[in-house]
């Protein structure tokens, strides 16, 4: 269970939300948003640490890498929870302007906030929140 914690923490720690570009091809800014912190929140949840670290500004990833040797090391150690246990998790009360978009994030234990860039790769997690 204090992996899963931790994981969680780290998750929604790291992220604030941030806007792209309305291509009609690529779905809304909201839905672009909600699929990457779903397809991260899957990484961590399969334990594919690159998978999860590829949805991270380089902000992120270096915040992240703190204390190992890189943004993988680290989330490889808290990877592979159960994403059951957090119940669904929902991003709610988006909020986009320009470049940078915040929402909470909604689980079983609480709201947090979160934070993306659009970055030339497309919407990244990123720190703050």
């Amino acid at each position: 269970m204090s992996r899963l914690v931790l994981v969680l923490v780290l998750a929604l720690s790291l992220v604030a939300v941030a806007c792209g570009s309305d291509d009609e091809d690529s779905g809304s800014d909201q839905e672009q948003l909600r699929a990457l912190y779903d397809d991260y929140l899957s990484a961590i949840g399969e334990g594919d640490a690159a998978a999860a670290c590829e949805q991270l500004t380089e902000e992120s990833q270096e915040a992240t890498a703190a204390d190992f040797d890189s943004c993988e090391q680290a989330l490889e150690s808290a990877a592979g929870f159960d994403e059951g246990e957090f119940g669904k998790v929902e991003l709610t009360r988006i909020k986009i302007d320009d470049d940078v978009a915040t929402a909470q994030a909604k689980t079983n234990y609480g709201s947090q906030p979160l934070r993306f860039e659009q970055t030339d790769d497309g919407w990244r997690l990123a720190p703050g929140g």
